[in-house]
């Protein structure tokens, strides 16, 4: 069994789907999908607020390099951000910002396909917020330590 980043993060967005009702997610490097197949290049702000998902590595140990180790380690973040039509912020994005950090908790533990664990490391840090001319962004940094 081997430690993947591909799994490392279908593990971390996989949570997301715990929340209810599940909000439109745009995964990375991915268009914003609704759960009727819908895709957009521009969210209608009937559809607002939803998530953009970035799951970010930042430190891959290899145990081969370690003379016949046989555990992987990695260590990332995954960054959730909340985006809402401007102005609505205090009354959409905040609650489901809130929902979203309740999910990553620290010391949670996640299973990844394949082999492995992540397990949630530290608080969930804010982001922090700004604004285009029609949207408002807030998010959350989960810092995570995954291990085969």
């Amino acid at each position: 069994m081997s430690l993947s980043e591909a799994g490392i993060a279908n593990a971390l967005g996989g949570r997301l789907l715990d929340l209810s009702p599940v909000p439109l997610i745009a995964w990375e490097n991915r268009r914003p999908r609704a759960a009727d197949g819908t895709v957009w290049d521009t969210v209608p702000d009937d559809q607002k607020p939803y998530l953009a998902v970035e799951t970010i590595p930042t430190l891959r140990s290899d145990p081969t390099l370690k003379g016949g180790g046989t555990r992987a380690r990695s260590e990332g973040y995954m960054q959730v951000m909340v985006i809402c039509t401007r102005d609505t912020w205090a009354y959409t994005g905040r609650a489901l910002l809130d929902d979203v950090m309740a999910l990553y908790y620290a010391g949670k533990r996640l299973s990844v396909v394949g082999g492995g664990t992540v397990e949630i490391t530290g608080r969930v840090n804010m982001v922090p917020g700004y604004g285009s001319e029609t949207d408002w962004r807030q998010g959350v940094r989960i810092h995570y330590t995954a291990r085969n």
